[in-house]
């Protein structure tokens, strides 16, 4: 007799453990279980006040008074609809007290992830300060090992969350509400001493393109980066093995010695040739998924692993006749999305992203603009499984600090971006910038520029920036988004990007959307790059 057992039933099956399993260990103690990885969630029974206090990170500070709540949680989610002209942006904290079962285990490494916290995060262990994160829409972790008790004991997380406006984070100023608080979640990830780098950006350090893509193969590389956080010098290999939808392998490599220096990362970059043969192309009507393993083994037990989807698909824009995905023509038909819903604010739940994606493909949309900032990863996942292509963004949005902190924070907010969402065939845009000339350096509106050595100054950074998105990740588009104002012509900076797009209003703030003026009309027109119009 046989027994089949298709991949789908067998995802579903491995889902419904993991989540038994990340729920018991909402309730047990953490990353303990005998795995090659653990990644727990630790959302449950966190203390929270807004109050001005001294010093909450010590562990014999009492917070007996504090409001109890769930990790994601938002702090100002109701501000926004009441009858005042502000909400409140400041300092507020965290604490939460959590064990190990049997204590720190030796050649283990203890790493806390946060999914998003806005917009500054200090974090505590045992009253020492790990880190600090600026920015509030990335994911950002620290190694906490040498910081937890090893003796078994219950240990202390403080955490410091300032959604005031900093001006060397972005964003400066927007039309919609900086929300703050730890608003996704908080994970736990347990690892052996030798693994995929976990300090690089908050990705996962393994990153999969597919290349040569015809109807007979598609080539896929790996780019891994390795650390080994132990004293011996360590010998492994890269397993990689390659599923098709159904469960089927279709690929599989046992990598030559990798060669790791003790307390060291080393970045691998592996080639496959004929990967896969005869690709089902992944589109939005057919978002056909193969999945990828990548583990390091040391000849005798798998190490570390990560798991990746692979959409082989082709895309490109052209000057004089648009867009194409897998080698035709193909009109984009999209919205801009936001992360909030009211009385939640931005801490929102993975049923009310699937809501709104619903309601996106209902409407017909095949493409979606993820504005302004990037959002919870459950979106790029459910966008690959849909099938909506994506552009993701920085929150750089209408003003800019000429300071070289805030330029660099603003490239350090790209590479968290890509890094962290470069596996997803979904997106093909990375976004810097949005309206960038929409209000002066004292971000005041305006109608034009009249400080040209601001504007110049604009400019330089706006290059900077998209040299940052190319160098992080050159098989996609680099674009700005930039309102109908002659300035962006005027300071260069419409010729920045690989894509130039253009927010148009007709038909929203004023006039009828078969509107357009003449002036931009003839100007566009006059040049040979894409306009992306976004109604």
């Amino acid at each position: 007799m046989t027994c089949k057992v298709s991949y789908c039933n067998i995802k579903s099956a491995i889902s419904f453990l993991l989540i038994c399993f990340l729920l018991m260990s909402e309730q047990q103690g953490y990353g303990q279980l005998n795995l090659i990885r653990t990644d727990s969630l630790i959302n449950k029974d966190w203390k929270f006040t807004h109050q001005a206090v001294a010093d909450p990170f010590r562990a014999d500070y009492d917070d007996a008074g504090w409001e109890s709540v769930k990790i994601p949680h938002c702090f100002n989610a109701t501000d926004p609809y009441d009858d005042n002209d502000d909400y409140y942006r400041g300092i507020v904290w965290y604490r939460k007290n959590f064990q190990l079962s049997g204590g720190v285990q030796k050649g283990k490494r203890y790493v806390i992830c946060f999914d998003g916290a806005n917009l500054v995060t200090d974090v505590f262990v045992n009253g020492a300060p790990v880190g600090r994160h600026e920015g509030g829409y990335t994911a950002f972790q620290f190694d906490i090992t040498s910081f937890l008790k090893s003796d078994g004991k219950e240990n202390l997380i403080a955490v410091k969350v300032d959604n005031s406006e900093n001006p060397f984070v972005a964003p400066l100023h927007v039309g919609y509400t900086i929300y703050g608080g730890v608003y996704r979640h908080v994970r736990l990830i347990t690892t052996n001493d030798v693994h995929f780098n976990l300090n690089n950006y908050g990705s996962s350090s393994v990153f999969v393109s597919t290349h040569e893509i015809s109807k007979d193969n598609a080539s896929v590389l790996v780019n891994m980066n390795l650390t080994n956080q132990s004293s011996a010098r360590k010998v492994v290999k890269a397993i990689h093995t390659i599923y098709d939808k159904e469960g089927n392998k279709v690929f599989s490599n046992l990598s030559e010695d990798i060669v790791l220096a003790p307390e060291s990362n080393t970045q691998k970059n592996i080639y496959f040739n004929t990967a896969i043969t005869n690709p089902h192309y992944w589109s939005p009507e057919d978002p056909y998924l193969y999945k990828i393993i990548t583990q390091i083994t040391d000849g005798q037990k798998i190490l570390d692993e990560q798991t990746n989807v692979i959409g082989v698909r082709t895309f490109r824009f052209t000057a004089d006749s648009g867009f194409f995905l897998n080698g035709k023509k193909y009109v984009l038909k999209g919205t801009n999305r936001h992360q909030d819903k009211m009385e939640k604010g931005s801490a929102l739940s993975y049923e009310d992203h699937e809501a709104d994606l619903q309601s996106i493909k209902k409407m017909g949309c095949n493409f979606l603009r993820l504005a302004h900032y990037p959002q919870d990863p459950y979106m790029h996942q459910r966008a690959d499984e849909l099938g909506l292509l994506l552009w993701e963004e920085i929150p750089l949005v209408d003003l800019m600090n000429i300071d070289e902190h805030f330029k660099d924070n603003c490239a350090n907010q790209i590479r968290e971006m890509i890094r962290q969402h470069y596996n997803h065939p979904s997106i093909i845009l990375w976004g810097s910038l949005n309206e960038i000339f929409l209000q002066d350096k004292y971000g005041e509106r305006a109608q034009k520029q009249t400080d040209s050595i601001y504007a110049a100054n604009v400019s330089k950074y706006a290059a900077y920036l998209d040299s940052v998105v190319r160098a992080e990740d050159p098989y996609r588009y680099s674009t700005m988004a930039m309102h109908m104002s002659s300035d962006y012509d005027k300071f260069k900076i419409d010729i920045i990007p690989q894509v130039a797009s253009y927010n148009i209003y007709n038909g929203w703030y004023s006039g009828k959307v078969e509107e357009r003026s003449e002036e931009h009309t003839s100007e566009l027109q006059s040049r040979q790059y894409l306009v992306c119009r976004l109604l």
